[in-house]
């Protein structure tokens, strides 16, 4: 990224910092609410090289919340979108997309060769869990956010280890999975303790997300991967 661009991040971060992150790889998957904006800030940062995953392409559905959805690109990966847009943001970057859903069995391929830092902004609890255990087996820093769907208040969201989060559905379920795994605890995890709003008798659709709320969950994802990033560096 060119100086000029990241002036006002080394003002925060230094020199040495923002040098950092234009060398560091990380794994984005899921390029939705939470995951599209977690991407945007993380290449507004610097960060110099992001594989984004994800199957699904923009719906007429998604323009209430997610930054890839507009009428220009709906019909299109979102992980193409999210790879094109941060192109030109930092044209010195390298951005590429992968427009696939994932299963547990993909996850060992998919974390081969360099990766710094994986982000996890999925739904689906079986590859989060084998994505989550897979990055630890490797020795890889995860950055995992849990439910953001029916929340209001984004002053909520909160970082904490994944030992630590509670009254949040999806955070459970990871929580029980990963238990049997061995593991209870150093995760980073982004969550919000706040009561979803309950979904009307028979509803079995997808539940509703703010985009306020989804964005303070990007932003906190982000920050957390920005501070794994660098901690990682310290610790060489």
């Amino acid at each position: 990224m060119e100086i000029g661009r990241r002036c006002r991040t080394e003002k925060i971060l230094g020199v040495r910092a923002c040098e950092i992150l234009a060398k560091k790889r990380v794994l984005l998957i899921g390029v939705g609410g939470v995951g599209g904006y977690a991407a945007e800030f993380l290449v507004r940062c610097g960060v110099g090289d992001v594989t984004f995953v994800d199957g699904d392409k923009v719906s007429l559905s998604n323009c209430n919340r997610q930054i890839a959805a507009l009428t220009s690109t709906l019909d299109k990966f979102k992980a193409e979108v999210m790879a094109q847009r941060s192109r030109e943001i930092n044209p010195d970057g390298v951005f590429s997309a992968c427009g696939k859903f994932l299963t547990p069995d993909d996850v060992p391929a998919l974390l081969e060769g360099k990766v710094d830092l994986v982000v996890d902004c999925i739904d689906d609890t079986p590859v989060k869990v084998a994505l989550i255990a897979e990055a630890r087996k490797r020795g890889i820093a995860v950055v995992s956010s849990m439910g953001a769907a029916g929340k209001f208040d984004p002053t909520r969201v909160e970082k904490a280890d994944i030992g630590n989060t509670h009254n949040c559905p999806l955070a459970r379920a990871v929580r029980h999975q990963l238990k049997k795994l061995g593991i209870t605890s150093g995760v980073a995890t982004v969550f919000s303790p706040e009561t979803p709003a309950p979904r009307e008798k028979g509803d079995s659709e997808v539940p509703g997300s703010l985009s306020f709320v989804v964005a303070a969950f990007g932003a906190a994802v982000a920050a957390c991967a920005v501070e794994k990033l660098l901690e990682r560096e310290k610790e060489k």
